[in-house]
C-alpha cells in the first residue's frame, strides 16, 4: 500500500536560507513522489494564510498538484503550543506529550509520515514517525560577543528541549552537514544513535530545476551597478556581523581612498533585527559612509541573481555556521566568496575560500582591495571555489533524502 508522506512547512521567503532550504526540499520530495510512485505528499503549512500567498513560480515554492491540508485541525490547537520564551520564562527539559487532538487529526486524514522541512515540536506532538531537521546548534557554543536574537530569554534552554526531544523520538534527524551531524553527537549524543542522523546537504538554488520565467531586476537595484560594489545578503542579526564590513570599508578608505560601495540585503522582521538594523544604521553614518553602505531590505530572487552576478565579491562574516547557503550561491552566480570563521566552515568549504576572522576588519579590508585591484586573483578565487559546488547536484540531494524515506 502507498505511503503518506505530511510534508510540514512554516517558512516564508523572508526566512532567507531556511525557506530556501525548505522549497528545496519540498521539491525533492515532490520529484521523488512522482519519480518512485512509493508514496504521495499531502502538504501541510503550519499557517496557510502565511503560507499561499507564496506559491509562485518566482519563490520555487510549488506544491506540484499534491493536496493541501491544514496541520491543526479546524477550530483546535495542540494542548500546548510551544513557542519561543518571554523574558525570564525557563524550559526544562521534559518530555513533550502526544497531543491527542493533533495525532486524531493527522490519522483521519491517512498521515502515516511527518516530514517537517524545519525544527518544530509538533513532531514530538504528533505521535507519528517523522523526519526532523537540525540547522545547527549555535546555541550551545561559547562566542566572545553576545549576541539577544540566540542568547536571550532562555533560547538555549527552549532549543534544547526541542532537540533533545526530537533526538528521542524522530524517525530520522536531518544534519546540514556533516560538521552539523558532528555537533548533534557532541551535544545530544547521549539522546540518539548515530545511525539516525543522515547529512542532506545544502544545495544553491541554481542547483534546483527552475520553473519560473527570467525576470529583469528592478530599476533600483540596477543603479547599484554604477560603481563597484561587494555584497552580503543576511538578515539583520548581530551575528551575521555587518558591523565588521562597515568598519572594513572605513578602513580601506583610510589606507586608499576610493568609490566602492557596500551592498546589505536582508529582513529585519522582529525585534532583535530591528535593533541591530538601526544601530548599523548609526555606525554607518558616524563613519561617513551613508552614501556607500546600501541597505536595500528584503529582496525577491531576481534581484538578489543580479547582486550576486555583478559584484566584486560576496562577503558573509557571520559567527554562525558551518551551514549557510549565500556562498554557495554566490560561487554558482561566478562571483568569489570570503566567510566568517564560524565552527566547520572549513569543512563546509574546503576549497580555495579565504576564512577571516568575524570580528577583524583588517582582513576583511586587505580581502576587499585585493579583490578590487587586482583581476587575476579574483578569477583565480572563482576558479578554485567553484569545486565547492561540483557535487551539490539535485539528483544527489534527492537520493540523500530518499535514503531517509526508505528507513
Amino acid at each position: 500500500m502507498m505511503k503518506t508522506i505530511g510534508i510540514v512547512l512554516s517558512s516564508e521567503p523572508s526566512a532567507g536560507g531556511g525557506f530556501q532550504y525548505e522549497s528545496a526540499m519540498l521539491s525533492a520530495l515532490l520529484s521523488l513522489s512522482e519519480e518512485t510512485g512509493e508514496f504521495r505528499c499531502i502538504i501541510l503549512p503550519d499557517e496557510l494564510s502565511k503560507i499561499s500567498p507564496h506559491i509562485s513560480r518566482d519563490t520555487r515554492l510549488n506544491f506540484g498538484g499534491a493536496d493541501v491540508e491544514a496541520l491543526i485541525p479546524p477550530n483546535a490547537l495542540p494542548s500546548r503550543v510551544y513557542a519561543p520564551p518571554a523574558p525570564r520564562a525557563k524550559f526544562d527539559l521534559f518530555r513533550v506529550p502526544v497531543d491527542a487532538t493533533l495525532n486524531q487529526h493527522l490519522c483521519r486524514i491517512g498521515v502515516d509520515l511527518l516530514f517537517f522541512l524545519s525544527p518544530s515540536f509538533k513532531g514530538a506532538q504528533s505521535g507519528l514517525p517523522y523526519v526532523m531537521p537540525v540547522w545547527d546548534l549555535m546555541h550551545r557554543h561559547v562566542f566572545p560577543v553576545h549576541y539577544p536574537e540566540v542568547f536571550d530569554n532562555e533560547t538555549p534552554s527552549f532549543r534544547d528541549l526541542l532537540y533533545v526531544n526530537a533526538c528521542m523520538s524522530a524517525k530520522s534527524i536531518i544534519a546540514e552537514s556533516a560538521a552539523g551531524k558532528e555537533d548533534i553527537l557532541r551535544h545530544y549524543g547521549a539522546f540518539i544513535e548515530e545511525s539516525k542522523i543522515a547529512v542532506v546537504d545544502f544545495i544553491p538554488k541554481q542547483a534546483i530545476p527552475k520553473t519560473s520565467t527570467f525576470e529583469f531586476a528592478s530599476e533600483s537595484i540596477a543603479q547599484v551597478v554604477g560603481r563597484p560594489f561587494f555584497y552580503y545578503p543576511a538578515q539583520f542579526w548581530k551575528h551575521k556581523h555587518h558591523d565588521t564590513l562597515i568598519r572594513a570599508l572605513q578602513a580601506l578608505d583610510r589606507s586608499q581612498p576610493n568609490n566602492i560601495s557596500l551592498v546589505f540585503s536582508g529582513s529585519t522582521g522582529d525585534y532583535d533585527r530591528q535593533q541591530w538594523h538601526a544601530e548599523l544604521l548609526k555606525q554607518t553614518r558616524e563613519a561617513g559612509l551613508a552614501e556607500r553602505v546600501l541597505f536595500l531590505g528584503f529582496l525577491p530572487e531576481y534581484d538578489v541573481e543580479f547582486l550576486y552576478r555583478h559584484a566584486i565579491a560576496t562577503l558573509m562574516p557571520s559567527a554562525f555556521g558551518p551551514s549557510n547557503l549565500p556562498p554557495l550561491e554566490a560561487i554558482a552566480y561566478s562571483c568569489p566568496v570570503a566567510v566568517g570563521d564560524a565552527y566547520g566552515m572549513r569543512q563546509f568549504l574546503p576549497h580555495g575560500v579565504p576564512v577571516l576572522p568575524c570580528t577583524d576588519p583588517q582582513p576583511w579590508a586587505e580581502f576587499m582591495r585585493r579583490t578590487a585591484s587586482d583581476p587575476a586573483y579574483r578569477v583565480s578565487l572563482m576558479e578554485a571555489q567553484r569545486a565547492n559546488v561540483t557535487e551539490r547536484t539535485y539528483a544527489r540531494f534527492k537520493q540523500q533524502i530518499h535514503a531517509r524515506l526508505l528507513l
